[in-house]
């Protein structure tokens, strides 16, 4: 397999992994994966049926899709080794956030198993990447706390704990919204195309379904009626 290929492959079983398993639901839904790899819904459906032809996932058309354990196996070697790059990015290297996430995609492909745990030591086995995830340790994963923002109902108070989505585009708009780890902000509706229209020191901006979706929150206080 072409490295391009493999590449879209993992992207495909990381993103089916954090938003089954490590957001604590039983599947990734087509339509999420969609929204956060940011394309259409039949070319995630072709790629999820080459994957569980390879045994990487299980997939029912219906529900969505989950990994298997070979699946499972790849992608956590593969998340450890982009976390721990991203810390060397940000905490030695102190590169600015929108170059990290593109540059420790590159570097999770070429670090073997030694340079690995001389990272992980060097680091001081850090539990978590700049953006709140956990950092798998002996082939487990701490299970992770919060909800996606796009699946809280309106209005309500939440604090970010996390951001799925690490590309330069992303972390670029949450600069320019002021959106950071640990900042409280008020949801105040959600629109039926998946857009949000949320309130940041008492500015209002309306977001995309993408970014509703990146967002992991803790909620503060909900007083929706739903």
């Amino acid at each position: 397999m072409k490295r391009g290929s493999r590449e879209v492959l993992e992207n495909y079983l990381k993103t089916i992994f954090l938003l089954s398993e490590e957001m604590g639901f039983e599947f990734a839904k087509t339509s999420e994966i969609a929204t956060l790899l940011g394309v259409s819904q039949p070319s995630v459906t072709e790629m999820l049926q080459k994957l569980k032809k390879k045994g990487l996932i299980e997939y029912h058309p219906r529900k969505g899709a989950f990994l298997s354990e070979k699946g499972r196996k790849i992608v956590y070697k593969l998340i450890r080794r982009h976390r721990l790059a991203e810390r060397l990015l940000t905490d030695v290297f102190e590169l600015s956030p929108e170059k990290v996430d593109k540059i420790a995609c590159a570097m999770e492909h070429i670090i073997d198993d030694e340079l690995e745990e001389k990272l992980d030591e060097f680091l001081n086995y850090p539990e978590t990447c700049p953006h709140g995830a956990p950092i798998p340790r002996n082939n487990r994963l701490p299970k992770a706390e919060g909800v996606m923002l796009s699946k809280v109902n309106a209005p309500a108070t939440v604090e970010i704990i996390r951001v799925l989505d690490e590309s330069a585009e992303t972390l670029m708009i949450l600069r320019e919204l002021n959106i950071s780890i640990g900042q409280r902000l008020k949801v105040t509706d959600a629109l039926s195309d998946g857009s949000m229209l949320i309130e940041v020191y008492g500015i209002k901006h309306l977001i995309s379904p993408k970014i509703a979706t990146s967002l992991i929150v803790r909620v503060i206080s909900n007083t929706s009626k739903k």
